[in-house]
């Protein structure tokens, strides 16, 4: 089964990625870490702007939001995904 989620990129991220956001189908269930190593297949150049090259060194180099929330006060990179989510990537340097 599919799910859509809207990837929101901010800063750097939305160089990278080309675009402001996506839309992306998933597999479900899915959790965050899988969404953003789907990420990282998609646009290479995503790993360069943050230096990292998986979802588990994430923590330093990017806050990542679903649904207005920080993953952190959910369950982390296991934050199950739903249809119709939005996941919000913003670098930790990001300027005001």
């Amino acid at each position: 089964m599919l799910a859509k989620v809207t990837v929101k990129y901010v800063g750097p991220f939305r160089w990278a990625a080309g675009k402001n956001e996506d839309e992306l189908d998933v597999s479900t269930p899915t959790e965050v870490s899988h969404l953003l190593e789907t990420i990282f297949v998609r646009f290479e150049t995503l790993k360069s702007v943050i230096d990292k090259g998986t979802a588990s060194d994430l923590k330093q180099s990017m806050i990542v939001l679903v649904n207005g929330i920080e993953i952190g006060l959910l369950s982390g990179l296991r934050t199950p995904l739903s249809e119709g989510d939005t996941v919000t990537l913003i670098p930790t340097a990001h300027g005001g």
